[in-house]
Formats: C-alpha cells, structure tokens, sequence
C-alpha cells in the first residue's frame, strides 16, 4: 500500500491510498478468486487509526 494523498499533522493525519484486493469464495466461485481495486480512506489521531473506508473502484 503506498499513500497517494496525505494530510495533517503528526497527531492528526487523514490519507488516502489505491490498493488491489484479491476475492476468493469459501466453497467453489472462481479459481483464482476475483481482483478488485480499491480506494481506502483512514485518520490517524495520535496514532491510531481511527476511521477507515473502503471503496471499490469502478471502471
């Protein structure tokens, strides 16, 4: 995951990174799993993450 956006101070920063999730089923599906993108979002408040959103990016 490398942060494509980030803001804000040491005790309050809000970043927002691209990533690749692989999906594979418990029983069945695809062979392989699925690939979805994903934009995620998160705030750190004195080091801790404190929010997070994940958001599939579609084409």
């Amino acid at each position: 995951m490398t942060p494509i956006f980030m803001t804000g101070t040491e005790w309050d920063t809000a970043v927002l990174i691209k990533r690749t999730d692989t999906i594979r089923a418990s029983s069945g599906g695809v062979p392989g799993g699925r690939v979805v993108p994903v934009a995620a979002f998160f705030r750190v408040k004195n080091r801790r993450i404190t929010g997070w959103l994940d958001v599939p990016v579609i084409p």
